[in-house]
């Protein structure tokens, strides 16, 4: 693999963009202070390829930024391709992986995506490509910081998988297990192959009887032909005996419906004879009571008369009855609308309490989101407070680590004047640059060397204070971490604030809306219902209409009485 360019933005110590463009030179020395960010250069190479890295994922995120991203192009193989990772703080990882096309008729390459559904998918594809992982490659293609001997730290099956990847033995795995998974295959044919020879083999031992037991079923069949002729010929006969047997029942049927078509005549004879008799014993009964009749035919002429002075008044009444109903109709329909309208009102007025009603709730709530904020509000200045505890346990550590060369070096100078002077007979003191007398020299041992010692001890101080800082910083680093989290929560809590105040706003200017527009028109309406003031000049023409009704004096029970008079007759 050989890479061509490298991008990297919010990773590690690159909180800019910044690009290497590795096509402009073939060897590079890259050096720097401690912390300046040599590292990340390899820690975005192998972060790019496999999403990993000497820190983990949410870690690689620069303190300052909200997103690490890194792009690498290389070339692997006569192709070029391109990957591009990055890690939004608090959500989802991303993977894209491109290869270039450059055979198309444009003289600029394109770039043609290979990224597969998911991440994890993504990632092996890109392992399959470079036919390494993460463990291979960084034992292989370059040594991270402090892991000189991995390799050689390995055990023998580690080291015997790493050494396989990278000189694609692997692949020869791969062809050996295809050739035993078509060996069985093949294995698998030759014995159901064997197995249906054998079958053959023994239906051939078989012949001879098979063939006796042919003979014998085609001679049953033969029998078995004979009895089907003689069955279908006693079959044709009893198909001709039954169709005699129907043209017989025909028959019968047509001369049954004659005698019953005599017998019904017959009957209806018999009926008329009897309906004479029964009137002539009528008629003979009526010119008995001659006298009752004309009796009852003056009543039914009076009747008759008087019924017909009804009729007048009926129609009168029913004429005016009908115009009754155009009043009556306006009346209902004004009655309907305001009831509509009542009910409309009334709907509306319970929808307004019921909301009303959840007011004392949604400001229980913006209490609670309101308490919520404020420990959020505080996590973020225990943030800022831990960004300046981590700055100042930075600056410590900086410190510490430009100040133990500087003290090392003191300490070997101090030693190698200690050794001189205790080594040299007659050494030059070098303060005073005499030479110092035996006393002299014996006490400037000692203050040499009790310099020495502070030096020594403020050396082991600032090592321990560097390990105290390493522990004090990934604490520090983690807890801002966590509590960055609160910035995303403290914008949902002050969105649902806005909704919540949105909500007891909207209700509020409902209710007084409702109060000037609406209330006034409920009461209204049901006083008008109550009272029965509405469609006042539809009331005055029924008012009207039924004293008409009452002048006519029709009475139905006499109508009626008189109409069942008229109706008997003369009897």
């Amino acid at each position: 693999m050989i890479p061509i360019s490298l991008s990297m933005e919010g990773f590690l110590s690159y909180k800019e963009r910044v690009e290497i463009d590795f096509t402009s030179f073939s060897v590079a020395c890259i050096t720097g202070e401690n912390g300046a960010g040599k590292s990340s250069i390899l820690d975005g190479i192998t972060w790019a390829l496999f999403g990993r890295a000497r820190k983990h994922d949410e870690t690689v995120i620069n303190l300052e930024s909200k997103k690490a991203e890194v792009c690498l192009v290389f070339h692997y193989e006569e192709n070029q391709y391109k990957i591009v990772r990055s890690n939004p703080q608090g959500k989802t990882k991303q993977v894209e992986l491109y290869i270039m096309d450059d055979k198309t008729a444009s003289s600029a390459a394109t770039w043609i995506p290979l990224t597969e559904r998911t991440l994890r998918d993504t990632d092996l594809k890109i392992i399959d490509i470079l036919r390494l992982d993460y463990e291979s490659f960084t034992n292989a293609s370059f040594l991270l910081q402090g892991g000189a001997d991995q390799f050689t730290q390995q055990n023998p099956a580690a080291r015997k998988r790493i050494l396989s990847q990278i000189l694609g033995l692997e692949i020869w795995e791969d062809y050996r297990n295809q050739v035993l998974q078509k060996r069985r295959y093949a294995d698998k044919d030759l014995n159901q192959l064997d197995g249906r020879i054998s079958e053959i083999v023994a239906e051939l031992g078989e012949r001879d009887q098979r063939l006796k037991y042919l003979r014998d079923l085609e001679e049953e069949l033969s029998r078995a032909q004979e009895e089907r002729k003689k069955s279908e010929k006693q079959l044709a006969n009893l198909k001709a005996l039954v169709s005699s047997l129907h043209e017989q029942e025909k028959l019968i049927a047509a001369s049954a419906s004659q005698v019953e078509g005599k017998e019904n005549s017959i009957a209806q004879i018999r009926k008329k004879i009897h309906q004479r008799i029964s009137e002539k014993e009528v008629y003979e009964g009526t010119l008995s009571q001659a006298d009752a009749i004309r009796e009852s035919f003056k009543d039914w002429e009076k009747a008759q008369k008087s019924l017909a002075g009804w009729e007048v008044v009926a129609d009168k009444y029913r004429e005016s009855e009908i115009k009754r109903q155009e009043p009556l109709l306006q009346i209902a329909a004004e009655k309907a609308r305001l009831l509509q309208i009542s009910s409309s009102l009334e709907t509306r007025f319970k929808d307004l309490q019921t909301k009303l009603d959840k007011i004392p709730q949604l400001k229980a709530q913006l209490k609670e989101v309101n308490k919520k904020i404020k420990k959020n509000e505080a996590d973020l200045e225990k943030r800022e407070l831990k960004k300046k505890l981590l700055e100042e346990a930075r600056q410590e550590q900086a410190d510490a680590k430009a100040e133990n060369p500087r003290l090392y070096k003191e300490m070997k100078e101090l030693e190698k004047r200690i050794a001189e002077l205790e080594r040299t007979e007659g050494a030059l003191c070098p303060l005073c640059g005499q030479e110092p007398s035996p006393t002299e020299r014996e006490s400037l041992v000692q203050n040499l060397k009790e310099d020495g010692k502070d030096l020594g001890d403020r050396y082991r101080q600032n090592q321990s204070t560097l390990k105290e800082a390493d522990q004090v910083v990934k604490d520090l680093q983690l807890q801002i971490t966590e509590l960055s989290l609160a910035e995303n929560t403290l914008r949902d809590l002050r969105q649902e604030i806005d909704q919540i105040n949105n909500q007891i706003t909207n209700l509020e200017k409902e209710n007084k809306s409702w109060g000037k527009n609406h209330q006034k028109e409920l009461d209204r309406v049901r006083k008008t219902l109550a009272d029965e003031t509405y469609a006042s000049e539809a009331r005055q023409e029924l008012m009207v209409i039924n004293q008409d009704l009452k002048d006519i004096g029709y009475d139905a029970a006499e109508h009626d009485r008189v109409r069942e008079i008229s109706s008997q007759g003369v009897t």
